[in-house]
């Protein structure tokens, strides 16, 4: 394969709330009560949604891009803000 960059302003514009896949990679997680869960390390597009892939001390964390589980995005702080929904950490049933 090929790799095929372009500059950021050439780009095609988004909506507000759309993200392009590179500006995820790297972007630190915590829940809404403050604990760390690692970084985005991987945006898998699905059918659906998106799905981030979050590397940490939990070890991989897959979070569904809606809503109801990314509650804040912020790409200046490098940040985002999840509700985890049960089950979705190893060894949490919920």
């Amino acid at each position: 394969g090929m790799l095929v960059q372009i500059p950021i302003e050439a780009a095609v514009p988004l909506e507000e709330g759309e993200y392009y896949h590179f500006q995820l990679i790297g972007v630190r997680v915590e829940t809404e009560t403050g604990a760390w869960l690692g970084q985005v390390v991987d945006v898998l597009a699905t059918g659906a949604n998106d799905v981030y892939v979050v590397r940490g001390p939990w070890g991989e964390v897959l979070l569904p891009a809606v809503d109801d589980v990314v509650l804040e995005l912020d790409l200046a702080l490098r940040r985002m803000v999840v509700h985890l929904l049960p089950g979705m950490l190893a060894g949490d049933e919920g």
